[in-house]
């Protein structure tokens, strides 16, 4: 408790200073900058008791944890700028000023508080001799074990193991049917959002009046704009309405999908599990630690959809031009005949390159962000292991971390982009087979 109450003293005493100064600027900032320091202040101590505790029961599930409370923190920050700014009104510039002065003065305090705890310079800690026999244990066997950045990050991007499914079930037509840890996140998308978009349409048209408001508000203008931006241009005013709700549904699935790969879900549950639930190893709550939670970084999954993009385009030329008539059109008419010999194989070959586009352009770079990410938080591990703790703690505060952040908030775009970009060449590919023009 000293190293809390020794953070909770200074940011007071720099509250009290920096409302006397900021002052002669702005008229009335003390709520504003304490609102700024309650948050920092709140996410370092609860990091530093969870460091602590773990430390002196495990010392090597030290590193998980900081990773899963990093997560964590961007979520809770996030969270809690949104709350102070939309909710509570407060002045952007005085909050955001102190918010950030606090979240790196305390996130470097923390670190030399972890530097002490692994030099075991701390006297907080005062564990049994059982205790520190285990740690000297721990700390022999891990230097033996080199960190293996390809493996980590692979486990962390990856399905989960085709061997040890979430949930085994029997083979049908040779067929492995089990529930794997993508598998579950696409049942978990596909139901969120058909329980949320019925539920808030069904309450929008029970209104006497029906204007739009809130949540239908925005799912109508992303209505419009997939209707009117993407699939009207493409497919022709005669065929909007037919191609709407597939386009649509898959520029809400893969959002959805892409978005989810951001939120640490299981790591929280992960981080309840190892401070309360306190299960097996071979429980289901373990087993979901295993594996990514971006389901669209799986190159099965894409190539599903883009399968239905494949079969979607034959029945929109079908539909337009009858089915022959359709298979007719994949050359222009009027060549010479040797030209055909050549010109079919090639649009022939061209079907099937459409949805390979596809399914490669949205797993690579769905997996590719991730994979930056870990490899970049890696350096941390690396450069401890060859140079000691000190050096891995000071490559994650000036190099890892500020990248890490910002990769995350790039993958943010990454996930507009890559449902707006599916959808579209979806639309285009659809609308080629309609208007045909050779």
């Amino acid at each position: 408790m000293r190293e809390i109450v020794v953070m909770a003293g200074a940011a007071v005493v720099s509250w009290l200073a920096a409302t006397a100064l900021f002052g002669t600027l702005f008229t009335g900032v003390g709520v504003e900058i304490l609102a700024g320091m309650i948050g920092p202040l709140l996410a370092a101590s609860v990091t530093w008791v969870l460091a602590e505790r773990t430390y002196s029961l495990n010392p090597e599930r030290l590193t998980p944890l900081m990773i899963t409370a990093f997560a964590c923190k961007l979520v809770f920050f996030g969270a809690y700028v949104t709350v102070a700014l939309k909710v509570l009104s407060l002045r952007p510039v005085p909050f955001m000023l102190s918010f950030t002065f606090y979240f790196i003065a305390l996130y470097l305090i923390e670190a030399l508080y972890l530097r002490r705890l692994f030099l075991g310079s701390s006297r907080l800690l005062t564990p049994t001799m059982a205790v520190q026999e285990h740690v000297q244990e721990q700390i022999a066997t891990a230097a033996h074990e080199k960190f293996n950045a390809g493996k980590v990050i692979i486990e962390h991007v990856s399905n989960s193991r085709l061997q040890h499914p979430l949930v085994h079930l029997p083979k049908v037509l040779g067929i492995d049917f089990s529930i794997t840890k993508h598998v579950l996140m696409l049942w978990l998308i596909a139901a969120t959002v058909f329980i949320v978009v019925t539920w808030v349409v069904r309450r929008y048209l029970r209104q006497d009046r029906l204007i739009p408001s809130g949540f239908m508000n925005a799912l109508e203008a992303v209505v419009e704009f997939v209707r009117d931006g993407i699939v009207q241009p493409n497919v022709g005013r005669k065929w909007v309405d037919t191609w709407t709700p597939l386009i649509l549904t898959f520029f809400v699935f893969i959002l959805c999908a892409n978005a989810i790969g951001l939120i640490p879900v299981f790591e929280v549950v992960g981080l309840f599990d190892r401070f309360v639930l306190h299960t097996g190893e071979d429980s289901l709550v373990k087993q979901l630690l295993h594996g990514g939670t971006t389901a669209t970084a799986n190159f099965n999954v894409t190539a599903a959809l883009a399968t239905i993009t494949f079969g979607a385009i034959i029945v929109a030329g079908s539909r337009a031009h009858g089915f022959f008539k359709h298979w007719k059109n994949l050359v222009p008419p009027g060549l010479a005949w040797p030209l055909y010999i050549l010109l079919i194989p090639i649009e022939v070959l061209g079907m099937f390159v459409k949805p390979f586009a596809l399914t490669m352009r949205l797993a690579a770079n769905m997996v590719g962000g991730h994979i930056a990410i870990l490899a970049i938080l890696s350096f941390v591990f690396l450069f401890a292991e060859l140079f000691g703790r000190g050096a891995g703690v000071g490559v994650g505060l000036v190099v890892s971390v500020p990248l890490a952040v910002g990769i995350s908030a790039l993958e943010i775009i990454v996930i507009l982009v890559q449902a707006y970009v599916f959808t579209l060449l979806s639309a285009v590919f659809i609308g080629m087979a309609i208007n045909v023009h050779h």
